[in-house]
């Protein structure tokens, strides 16, 4: 299907113009364009640029597979949250203020087909899975017209496609909360298994009511679990409701809003905040990143070390919204925050070896009221790695690491890989057995030692 819309786009290049205004971020090399004078936006024939984007994805060079087998793949994901209708409503006609209006040239709503588009640049990032949040109820929302012969069910197959393309696993959204019709359970099975055997999707983030009773909802994660053991369960819950035997019913990760939580947070809870735990689930911690336009104290430093620590955290999974496009203005985007979002998940993937709750050492070192960290060892390959951070937003401070207390059979250096979140390796001298590490306010830091 996707090849099918790439040669309808294909055919209707020479019919197009110059007159569809993207934001300049997502221009792409090759790609004709007419600059306008802000240095935001260009304009571009439609029908080359989303034709130039799904070619892209049939020429992209993927690396050796490295998948993340078994049922529990969920624990090494890193996952880009999208909510197509949201975060790609756009005004192409290049000038006004985009309204809620659809205009008969270029509609301004989010579609499959901008999401396709967007494909590579999130696999360029480093991310492995797509969490759709949009819920996927009606499909015609999503609905391209500049492909309008393709029906809404072509367009979000195509979409699946193009995601598979690019190894990437895709999640969606169920939101139930509210449903409490007789039929409820036999509509949510059914529910589950369009999506995982028609769709062929990888999992689904369900919002539920906390109070009520869900011991009918782990027989049917049983039976969905029986056709696919690989689709992923996530549970979310907004209020304050037991967390105690998610677990038992069936659930791989809990979704978790970290906007919610840190909305009047004070200083002296920083360190407790960041070291993301939830000893009563028992199950990693899906933490999503939304707007985070903090007021007052909070800043992008602040921001960054949050992400940082998602990333690093053995019983956390990042999952970010476009934190470079803070606000949800594609003319705005912060190129600075989305080299760091490179960053960090090429660093995830390169120590995805290490980072695992039955890896990390525990008591090695001492947490403060700003600082913290964490220890992994990989016995295989004899190495540590060390996550450290500081959480104090005014004052740099020490931290002092035992090399001894980590019990490797020998080591030869000890390598910071950031500094400042910079890309700054270098080598730390051992004084005595120990090392000492200067981290500056808001700053977290890796070190191996081999």
């Amino acid at each position: 299907m996707l090849f099918d819309i790439e040669r309808e786009l294909s055919r209707q290049i020479d019919t197009g113009t110059l007159n569809y205004c993207i934001p300049k971020f997502f221009a792409f090399d090759g790609l004709k364009v007419r600059e306008i004078a802000d240095g935001k936006r260009v304009f571009v024939n439609p029908y080359e640029y989303y034709t130039g984007c799904i070619r892209r994805i049939f020429d992209y060079k993927l690396s050796e597979s490295k998948e993340n087998a078994g049922s529990r793949w969920i624990k090494k994901a890193t996952i880009f949250k999208l909510n197509l209708k949201a975060d790609l409503y756009y005004n192409h006609k290049g000038f006004w203020i985009p309204d809620n209006r659809k205009t008969l040239d270029f509609p301004e709503k989010g579609s499959f087909l901008k999401g396709i588009s967007l494909l590579p640049m999130i696999k360029d990032m480093g991310y492995d899975t797509l969490y759709i949040s949009d819920g996927l109820d009606n499909l015609f929302d999503l609905k391209e017209e500049l492909i309008e012969d393709f029906t809404p069910n072509d367009q979000f197959e195509s979409f699946i496609e193009a995601a598979r393309l690019l190894r990437l696993r895709i999640l969606t959204k169920l939101d139930l909360t509210g449903m409490t019709y007789i039929n409820f359970w036999d509509f949510l099975e059914k529910k589950l298994l369009f999506l995982s055997e028609i769709y062929s999707l990888d999992g689904v983030v369900i919002e539920l009511d906390p109070k009520i009773e869900l011991t009918p909802l782990s027989k049917i994660i049983g039976r969905i679990k029986k056709f696919n053991p690989l689709f992923t369960f996530v549970f979310s819950a907004q209020g304050k409701g037991s967390m105690k035997g998610i677990k038992k019913l069936g659930f791989q990760a809990v979704y978790k809003d970290v906007h919610r939580q840190i909305q009047g947070l004070k200083k002296d809870e920083m360190c407790s905040f960041f070291n993301f735990s939830d000893g009563s689930t028992q199950i990693p911690i899906m933490y999503c990143f939304e707007d985070m336009l903090f007021n007052g104290d909070f800043s992008h430093d602040f921001l960054k070390l949050a992400v940082f620590n998602s990333f690093f955290h053995s019983s956390c999974i990042p999952c970010i919204r476009s934190t470079f496009n803070l606000g949800g203005d594609w003319n705005q985007v912060n190129v600075e925050f989305y080299q760091f979002m490179k960053k960090m998940c090429f660093l995830k993937n390169r120590y995805s070896g290490f980072l695992s709750e039955d890896l990390e050492l525990k008591g090695v070192l001492t947490d403060s009221e700003r600082i913290f960290g964490h220890v992994y060892k990989n016995p295989v390959e004899d190495a540590v790695l060390i996550v450290l951070a500081n959480t104090d937003r005014i004052r740099a401070h020490w931290i002092t690491v035992d090399i001894h207390s980590l019990g490797l059979t020998h080591y030869h250096r000890v390598k910071r890989k950031l500094e400042s979140y910079e890309d700054k390796v270098s080598y730390i001298d051992v004084e005595d057995g120990y090392i000492h590490v200067p981290l500056q306010p808001c700053e977290g830091t890796l070190l191996t030692v081999r």
